[in-house]
């Protein structure tokens, strides 16, 4: 009589060798620690780089607005000085004050094509300037990872590239306001209004600028009334009480 006997079935298939006294064998201890390490790894360079994108990032993104608003205002200020050099106008160049016989202001008129004239030529000098700014390099030390601290100044240089870029707007404005009982405040200026797109690694953020060119600002004299009424803008109640 032949008797087969049947191996039986190992209830973990994936081991090859045989479990002693209810313990792993030393290579499948050693596998499941290397398992269990590399995902400790893994779990600290991803919260490394956590850390590095919330704390570092935001230094990074606050330096780099304020380097991009002071090459803004760069910008904007050499623009402007080369265009008014450029046209070298007086105020009587961009408006004319028309009186009658007695010397009283009765109308003007803006010279309109002038300033559109200026307004593009100081966005041509802004666009052409902005493009010379390729690429800026900001050095960051690596102590600013500790946070607000002493070390925060010390440390190797983390170098970021910025990308600069962005669009600008320029408006003309005019206003008339009262300084006196017989003075009025006649200001004609541009408006530029600079939107720039500052681009680092993980992060962007946007700055924008305004600044005004005052072109005119002249007070008018006027006839001194007999009488004269000043109503306050606010408490009108009191004053007809």
């Amino acid at each position: 009589m032949i008797i087969i006997r049947r191996k039986p079935l190992l209830k973990y298939p994936f081991l090859t060798s045989k479990v002693i006294k209810g313990r792993k064998p030393r290579k499948e201890r050693r596998k499941f620690k290397s398992i269990i390490t590399l995902f400790i790894v893994m779990a600290f360079i991803v919260l490394f780089f956590r850390y590095i994108e919330d704390e570092l990032m935001q230094t990074v993104v606050a330096m780099s607005k304020l380097k991009v608003t002071t090459m803004s205002n760069q910008i904007i200020n050499e623009a402007i000085e080369e265009t008014l050099t450029e046209y070298s106008t007086s105020t009587e160049g961009f408006v004319t004050y028309y009186y009658n016989e007695k010397g009283e202001m009765i109308s003007f008129g803006v010279n309109a094509v002038l300033i559109n004239q200026m307004n593009a030529d100081i966005i041509y000098k802004i666009n052409d300037d902005i493009g010379k700014y390729d690429q800026e390099i900001l050095s960051i030390p690596l102590g600013r990872l500790l946070g607000e601290s002493v070390f925060s100044n010390y440390g190797p240089n983390i170098n970021v590239s910025i990308l600069p870029y962005g669009t600008v707007t320029t408006n003309y404005k005019s206003s008339f306001v009262a300084t006196g009982i017989n003075q009025i405040n006649h200001r004609i200026w541009i408006e530029i209004d600079m939107t720039m797109q500052v681009v680092v690694p993980l992060s962007s953020a946007q700055v924008k600028v305004c600044q005004e060119v005052t072109l005119v600002d002249r007070v008018i004299n006027g006839e001194v009334p007999e009488q004269y009424i000043n109503v306050p803008e606010q408490g009108l109640l009191n004053v007809i009480r």
